[in-house]
């Protein structure tokens, strides 16, 4: 049988609205929403974008006939009767003159945020209301096309206030001379008509959603809702995730522990309310577990029908948010949607007792602060980044008993290298899994007012330096000495000669060693962790040359088999050869593909944690060996910059084992921003 196409079923309900068109006047109507399915002919031709949705009116009376002959079409996919939907507006005071609108952004930090806020990008923010006033002095200038869904062919105009008043909030005018000021700056807003008061159709909904989606909209904001869980609005929503359009909505304003639709579905964003300067749920704010972050909602100040007005409700909390997500996109339009998500809940100020209004309230600074950021390890130098590492891995030192260079000592310990000199930190990870310590760097010739505290946080007794003076000098040996902190020096004349000096003073029970280049860092950098793990002595080379001192040590300690980590570009197979060993060569076409060979070489089963380093020259990635080797976590290297397709292979490699977590190691000039999130994407999909 011949499939009956979209227009055919439009047209044959329209025909049946002829014929009974008496009764339509007469009795009340419903509206039937209808989604088509995808075998639809004319669903199939279009893009990907295009309305699959269709609303049928028809009369009470005739309803229940009507949908069982649509459910019967072989081109519908389901069929359900409309439901209405409300506005999330609570009381409004008219009070012009008393100027509230800077507490509530203050309760946000977004005047901290707007210091270091950027708009490099436009962003379309599709209003779903009352419609907007187009004429308002303070939003005409960012309003783009919109559409009245509510009373078709006609202009989005507000005639309520409601709508103009989210729309204020979301993207009025800053900085100029009038009126107030939005979180955003610059944002457009889209007003899409759905409702002329507080009660509207969630077929409309639906249809502005649509019309949002395929019309360029980048953020959807629902200050409206409903408890019914229509499919059609589930549908409509899924695809504007599908679409990379995020929606933002209000979570209800009954003060019940229930979120209303559609913020509770899973792909938005559902905002409460508190009180406007206080830690306080709103009276009438909804509450539930399903809420993800707050914002004040009491007397909030924006702008009105022909001039400006206070309204109260977590409508306006749901207009603070998406106006925020709006600045966030600006700043950063390299972001998905659903990383803007998560920038704004992560970064929300916890509030105590609150834990069912979400993660906390909306903090605009830590949000703009969170785009550069987000599961990065680092300080403003060297110095700064290993203690940050050491406070990330080391929250406390517990007391140990340890043989080190033959002798037996009792302490809390810390090592300390050179934060010049790369080698000295590689090749002590295995000594900071044998005594439990984190590794700190020194740059200058004095110890660093950063060091001592958290020397003094961590409570070390011992301090064991790496490398010689020259890498640190012995006046901080001195200054130690005078807070009463031992120290012990492991030391040769050069990096060669220290990686033996810290394996010799290590008692291994391994007959094994990590074999890496002296003379290019990431190879050492990629094995640190596993020898730190495996216990196992890290030994410098040369690229041609086995040093004398390298060569005692695997003859003294008895070393029957090695790892080479490289490809003969960095040791060649002569010097593999005069180890005089067998070793097995672990290595790829370049230091990226050597370090993903490391990984699938030697990580265990399970792989829930991972940290993220440069391939390139940066000394403030290198303490990382250390704390990667105590969380059972491989380090994966990457170009500063782009996202390579190895390293984009690593990663999905690294997820099928059960990576879900991740930290990178050094500053924005180790791993650009962009990278960074260009790697939480992966990770997300």
């Amino acid at each position: 049988m011949k499939a009956v196409s979209k227009v055919t079923i439009t047209f044959i309900v329209f025909s049946f609205f002829i014929v009974f068109s008496h009764h339509v006047n007469a009795e009340e109507t419903v509206k039937i929403i209808v989604k088509y399915s995808d075998s639809n002919e004319l669903v199939r031709t279009q893009s990907s974008k295009a309305s699959n949705f269709d609303v049928i009116e028809t009369t009470q009376s005739e309803k229940n006939s009507v949908i069982k002959e649509l459910k019967n079409s072989p081109n519908v996919e389901y069929v359900e009767e409309d439901v209405p939907v409300y506005l999330m507006n609570s009381s409004t005071t008219n009070d012009p003159e008393f100027q509230k609108q800077e507490g509530y952004l203050s309760e946000l930090s977004t005047t901290d945020g707007w210091d270091t806020y950027e708009p490099t990008d436009e962003v379309v923010v599709a209003v779903l209301d009352t419609g907007v006033d187009l004429d308002h002095p303070d939003l005409k200038e960012n309003l783009v096309k919109g559409i009245n869904l509510h009373s078709k062919g006609t202009s989005p105009q507000d005639n309520e206030g409601h709508g103009t008043h989210v729309a204020g909030l979301i993207g009025a005018a800053t900085d100029n001379n009038l009126g107030i000021a939005s979180i955003s700056r610059g944002v457009k807003i889209m007003p899409i008509k759905v409702m002329d008061g507080n009660v509207g159709q969630m077929s409309t909904v639906v249809e502005g959603i649509d019309y949002a989606i395929n019309h360029g909209a980048d953020i959807i904001n629902l200050s409206l809702g409903s408890y019914n869980n229509l499919k059609s609005m589930n549908d409509v929503i899924d695809k504007a995730s599908e679409n990379g359009v995020l929606v933002v909505a209000a979570a209800g304003n009954d003060n019940l522990n229930k979120v209303i639709y559609p913020a509770a579905y899973e792909s938005t964003i559902a905002v409460g309310s508190t009180k406007t300067g206080t830690d306080e749920k709103g009276d009438f704010s909804n509450y539930s577990k399903n809420v993800d972050i707050n914002t004040p909602g009491t007397d909030i100040y924006s702008t009105w029908i022909d001039g400006y007005n206070y309204s109260t409700g977590t409508s306006m909390s749901s207009a603070i948010v998406s106006s925020a997500a709006g600045m966030v996109m600006q700043h950063a339009p390299f972001l998905e949607p659903e990383q803007v998500a998560d920038i704004l809940i992560s970064s929300a100020n916890p509030i105590e007792d609150l834990n069912e209004l979400g993660n906390g309230r909306l903090n605009v600074l830590g949000a703009i602060n969170s785009i550069k950021n987000k599961n990065r390890l680092y300080g403003e130098n060297a110095v700064e980044t290993a203690i940050a590492v050491s406070q990330h891995g080391w929250p406390e030192l517990l007391e140990k008993e340890v043989v080190l260079n033959d002798a037996k000592i009792k302490g809390k310990f810390a090592i300390m290298a050179s934060g010049l000199t790369f080698p000295d930190s590689l090749a002590a990870s295995p000594l900071s899994t044998y005594l439990d310590a984190p590794i700190l760097l020194q740059q200058r010739k004095t110890l660093s007012h950063a060091n001592t505290t958290e020397l003094e946080r961590l409570g070390v007794t011992h301090v064991v330096i790496v490398g010689g003076s020259g890498a640190v000098s012995s006046t901080i040996e001195e200054q130690l000495a005078e807070k009463e902190i031992n120290t012990i020096r492991l030391s040769g004349k050069d990096r060669y000669e220290t990686s033996v000096a810290i394996n010799e003073a290590i008692p291994f029970s391994t007959n094994e060693a990590m074999i890496a280049s002296g003379e290019n860092f990431p190879d050492a950098l990629s094995i640190a962790p596993y020898a730190g793990k495996m216990h196992t002595p890290v030994l410098f080379v040369q690229k041609n040359k086995v040093p004398t001192e390298v060569a005692s040590y695997l003859k003294d300690n008895n070393i029957a088999d090695s790892y080479t980590i490289g490809g003969e570009g960095v040791i060649t197979d002569d010097t593999v050869q005069s180890l005089g060993i067998p070793s097995s060569r672990v290595s790829g076409k370049d230091r990226y593909e050597t370090n993903y060979q490391v990984i699938k070489r030697f990580s265990g089963p399970n792989l829930e944690h991972i940290y993220i380093a440069t391939g390139t020259n940066f000394p403030d990635a290198l303490v990382g060996g250390a704390l990667a080797a105590k969380e059972n976590s491989p380090i994966m290297l990457t170009h500063p910059n782009k996202l390579l397709p190895g390293v984009a292979q690593e990663i999905t490699y690294l997820k099928n084992r059960g990576a879900q977590q991740y930290n990178i190691l050094g500053g924005y000039g180790a791993i650009s921003v962009e990278l960074a999130w260009a790697i939480d994407n992966k990770f997300l999909y």
